[in-house]
């Protein structure tokens, strides 16, 4: 008897070393061997749509829209983004021997590494959140990354540049959606270097003097903040701080009156862990906590 599997790979994932990017994949085995159909298209079973946008409900991929074999019985669609982490629908309609398959997935696309952070948020937020929507909740997640970024000032980074004989002013290329908070130090080929004052938000480092040789290695270290269009997040940072930006995320949600997921009674608690989150950030950078900061929360000040 023959067994024919559509197996999904990952849904949807980032195309490795490219932002913006997601690529859906299936693989047909019959009886365990690769199989290639006679046509792998995207196609709903209405033919109104390829990929669909979840929020929104908008097309993104045209039905009947081929995917491309990279090998045997396995294809795939790459898709450019038309924003970070947004969540699709794509069914992958195939016919074998004159018959119909289809699978549907459902997964959050590309958009660099703040998809993972969602991806390893999600589970401690949203099944205390019944009924929240999932875009809702990515971008308060956001908004505690800024928060945290701002406050904890933990977010150490090094920017590389090139030395030019004679040249004392370099652009620092900041990963996308950051900006400088702090400077900490700048050397060129590992020695210490001074700089004039570097304001926050500059996106450029001016040495005292410049240096007399070329092809010499900059390395400055800056703290940096999130924007809400932040497309980059250390692993680092989810994996020491993960269970206080959720509290953050869930403090904030909680405190949404009115809403199937509004729980008052946990605001209080919640916050409090996502300042101790904070706190915590600041003493391992051997620095005051600072005073403390109140958050207005559903009309409660917290």
């Amino acid at each position: 008897m023959s067994n024919i599997v559509l197996t999904p790979i990952g849904d949807t994932e980032q195309v490795t070393g490219t932002v913006g990017k997601s690529v859906f994949r299936v693989v047909f085995t019959e009886n365990g061997e690769p199989l290639d159909p006679t046509s792998v298209v995207l196609c709903d079973a209405g033919a109104t749509y390829g990929v669909k946008r979840l929020d929104l409900g908008a097309v993104v991929v045209a039905a009947n829209t081929p995917m491309v074999c990279t090998e045997p019985g396995r294809y795939q669609y790459e898709l450019t983004d038309p924003a970070p982490g947004l969540w699709y629908e794509a069914v992958v309609t195939a016919m074998i021997r004159g018959q119909v398959y289809r699978v549907t997935l459902r997964k959050q696309g590309g958009g660099g590494n703040l998809r993972e952070l969602s991806a390893a948020l999600d589970p401690l937020i949203v099944p205390y959140l019944p009924g929240a929507p999932l875009a809702v909740v990515h971008q308060v997640e956001r908004r505690i990354l800024r928060d945290w970024c701002r406050q904890g000032r933990a977010w150490k980074q090094v920017v590389n540049a090139v030395t030019v004989a004679g040249q004392a002013e370099y652009e620092l290329s900041l990963p996308a959606g950051t900006h400088v908070l702090d400077f900490v130090e700048a050397r060129i080929d590992d020695a210490a270097w001074t700089v004039l004052k570097l304001a926050p938000d500059q996106e450029t480092v001016e040495f005292s003097y410049a240096p007399a040789e070329s092809d010499l290695v900059i390395e400055v270290t800056v703290i940096l903040g999130a924007l809400m269009s932040c497309e980059f997040v250390p692993e680092w940072i989810v994996e020491r701080y993960g269970d206080g930006l959720a509290a953050g995320v869930l403090a904030y949600m909680h405190g949404m009156a009115g809403m199937p997921w509004y729980r008052p009674n946990s605001v209080g608690i919640e916050m409090d862990q996502f300042r101790s989150c904070i706190g915590e950030a600041r003493v391992e950078r051997l620095t005051s906590r600072g005073p403390a900061v109140t958050y207005l929360i559903g009309g409660m000040a917290i």
